[in-house]
Order: C-alpha cells, then structure tokens, then sequence
C-alpha cells in the first residue's frame, strides 16, 4: 500500500500551469489509506456494543466517529480528508424526515391491508408491491445520502459537493433496472455505466467538476467480458463477477477527469474476490449464528417463568417474538460486516488508484453552494445510502 511519504509534493502544485494532455510519465500515486484493521474493529466492536445498551440511540454518533476515523486516514496528495458532518445533524435529519414519512408509511400499510382483506389471494402481490416501492424510494435516498457525505467532506479546506436530480436518479437507476431485468441482466454494463456517469458528472471539488468521457467510454468494449461472466455466474457461484467487475472499474475510472487529471486504477478479478469473499463468508456463518442464538433466547428466556411458558411448549410464544429478534440482530450483524468490508475497499483502492497529470490547484475554488442543514433521514429510515 502507498504510504503518504510516497506521494510527491508536486501533484499539488499551486503555481501549475494547465498542462497537455496527460501521459504516463506523469503518473503518480493518488490515495493513501492507512486505517488499521484492529482499530476498525475496535471502533465498530465497541459502537456496536452501545448500540445495544442505548437501543440504537448511539447510531448518529457512531456513524459520525466511524466515519471522521475513515475520512482522517484517507490522504490525497500528502494531506487527510476530512469529515465535517456532526452526529445532530444526523439525528435532526431523522426526526424530520420520519415526521414526513411515517403517515405515509402507515397509510402504504393500511392500504395493503384493505386490499389485502378485500382480495385474499392478491396479498402477497400487494405486499411485494409496497417492498418494490420502498426499495425504489431507497435509491433516491442513497443519492440524497451520498450529497450529504460529500458537502461535509473536505480537503485543503476545499469542499465536496454533489448537484443533480434525485428524483432524475431514482428513474435513470429503474429504467435501465427493468431493462437489465427485462433482458436478463445482458444489459447490467450499460445501467452501471449511466448510473457512474451521472453520479461523476454531478460531483465537484471545490467548484471543479468531475467529467466523464463519453467517446472512449462505450460499454460495448465490455460486453464480450461481460457476456463470458454472464455464462458463467451459475457454475461459478457468482465469483465470475469479480473479474468482470475488476474489469469494469479499470474501464470506468479511466474514463473520469478532473480537469487534466486522469485516474487509473489497477486492480485484477483475484484482488476483488479477496475483497468481498471474506466478508461475505463472515456475514454468512455470523447471520446463521445469532438465528440459533435468537432462537435459543427465546427458549430460554420466553419459555421461562417470565411468561409462565414451559421450555418446551414454544407454541405460546408470541408469532412476532422471534422474527423481530432475529431481524433486530441480523441488521446488527451485516451493519458491522458493512463497516469492515468498506475497510478493505479502501485498502484495496489505496493500492490500485494512480493519477496522470498534474494538479492545478491554482484554479480550484471554494464551492460557492451552501451545504444542507440536515441530511440522510430517509436514507437512514430506509437504512440505505451507506455509511
């Protein structure tokens, strides 16, 4: 991994002149990462534990101390990133968006009880209907999400910001998913192309904004990989995707500008199945375990004196008892899998992600938008939108 010593002084150089087209002789390091595995899980070890004890209370902060412990080991050109955003803002944004929400959740509810009343058979159609829905109203609030992140997000003092539509994003991203759908995921390269290039066409540094370059940047190069991953997703139990996905970022990412500058990333199908694979196994045999330990819980604790039930008579426990718990701890246990496999996403893109060209900083800005007060209720009701 590139330490921050490794990166030289004049990628950022004030007095930088616009420069010629870049080439490879300028290539430099981009991004340091130096976060520690042992201090991630001790952070999100310990944020989990006092989530217990507060009953989630603790969520805001935490998010907040996980987050200034990421952006803090995040060095792009010699300096840190960081992040700006405070856990009542988190909190505030909340309650707010919840008192929006919730009647019209409540009402949704209503409504698929009537309708399911009214037509027995239709109930499950309803019930997939209302999931469908707040997982499309998910993606907006991602967006949304990802505006707060950035306007709290700064470097020399610059600020990040994110402009656009979410409302635009939320209908680009579920047309080209039940095209992708519709066509039996063939056309997975040409959504993930649109959705990359609408998010990096509406990103700036400062007030620079990113570009995508569309003449290079056609996804029918991928298609023959993508078509062979494709083929091959059964027989290899999804892990072909790792390679066209390693692929893919290699396409993408060289086709991003800021300015003159130029990213690559280099990064092999192997190096993002190590990223994933072991989190994925963790979060498998950690989902499976606290259901045996939900269930035992309730064996025990339920089946006691407390209710006056028999240890062996589980058929007066409550129907709703032991799915809440099991969700309750499942959410706990993907939330700490999440933290980690960002972690190693971060580690991994440290290794990978170059720059060509120079930086003109002389010609950066101070973002002249206001950021939001509040942000990420609705991603955070929804608990989408990342950390």
């Amino acid at each position: 991994m590139s330490a921050v010593s490794d990166v030289p002084e004049d990628l950022y150089n004030p007095t930088a002149l616009p420069t010629a087209p870049p080439d490879a002789s300028h290539r430099r390091p981009a991004l340091a990462y130096d976060g520690r595995g042992r201090e991630v899980f001790g952070l999100v070890i310990g944020n989990a534990f006092l989530g217990l004890v507060t009953l989630g209370l603790n969520r805001f902060w935490a998010r907040t101390r996980y987050r200034r412990y990421l952006w803090n080991h995040v060095s792009f050109a010699g300096d840190r990133l960081e992040y700006m955003g405070r856990p009542d803002e988190l909190m505030v944004g909340l309650f707010a968006t919840g008192a929006i929400f919730v009647p019209v959740f409540v009402a949704l509810g209503l409504a698929i009880d009537l309708l399911s009343f009214s037509a027995p058979p239709f109930a499950p159609l309803y019930q997939a209907g209302a999931f469908v829905l707040i997982f499309i109203l998910g993606q907006l609030a991602a967006f949304r999400a990802r505006r707060f992140r950035l306007s709290r997000t700064t470097w020399r003092g610059l600020r990040f910001h994110q402009d656009g539509s979410a409302f635009g994003y939320m209908l680009r991203w579920l047309g080209w998913t039940v095209l992708a759908i519709a066509t039996a995921g063939l056309t997975l390269p040409f959504r993930n192309k649109s959705l990359y290039r609408y998010r990096m066409r509406h990103t700036w540094v400062g007030d620079q904004q990113l570009t995508y370059d569309d003449d290079s940047g056609s996804p029918w190069r991928l298609m023959p990989r993508w078509f062979l991953c494709w083929l091959l997703l059964g027989p290899t139990l999804f892990m072909s995707y790792a390679w066209y996905r390693a692929a893919e970022l290699r396409h993408i990412v060289a086709r991003t500008r800021l300015g003159t500058v130029a990213p690559t990333v280099v990064i092999s199908g192997w190096r993002v199945l190590k990223i994933y694979f072991w989190p994925v196994v963790l979060a498998i045999v950690l989902v499976i375990g606290v259901s045996v330990l939900a269930n035992w819980l309730l064996i025990y604790f339920i089946g006691a004196d407390t209710f006056g039930y028999g240890l062996a008579d589980r058929s007066k426990i409550p129907p709703w008892v032991q799915p809440l718990l099991q969700a309750v701890l499942v959410l706990l246990v993907l939330g700490i899998v999440q933290q980690f496999l960002l972690h190693r996403e971060l580690r991994a893109i440290g290794e990978a992600l170059s720059l060509e060209g120079r930086l003109d900083a002389a010609v950066i800005r101070q973002s002249p938008v206001r950021p939001r007060r509040f942000g990420e209720g609705l991603a955070d009701a929804l608990d989408v939108g990342g950390l």
